[in-house]
């Protein structure tokens, strides 16, 4: 599917950009919601504990270091 319409494009990329975090952390709860959706599939998932799973520590290195801000800042 190709667009070329500039008006649906920019529509599509605003949206897009609303619905994106500008800081990509991973979401405890988001994560339930999909661990409890698989579950239906296969109950061994439930035993998974979200915490053990998450791993924010490269995003968090790239926010603390400014490198996220950096990318939004206007010059």
């Amino acid at each position: 599917m190709k667009l070329s319409d500039p008006v649906i494009l920019e529509d599509g990329y605003q949206d897009l950009l609303i619905g994106l975090e500008k800081k990509p952390y991973a979401a405890a709860e988001g994560l339930r919601n999909i661990q409890r959706i698989m579950a239906t599939l296969n109950p061994k998932v439930i035993r998974s504990k979200i915490e053990d799973i998450i791993e924010n520590r490269f995003v968090r290195k790239l926010d603390e270091s400014g490198f996220i801000d950096g990318l939004y800042s206007t010059r």
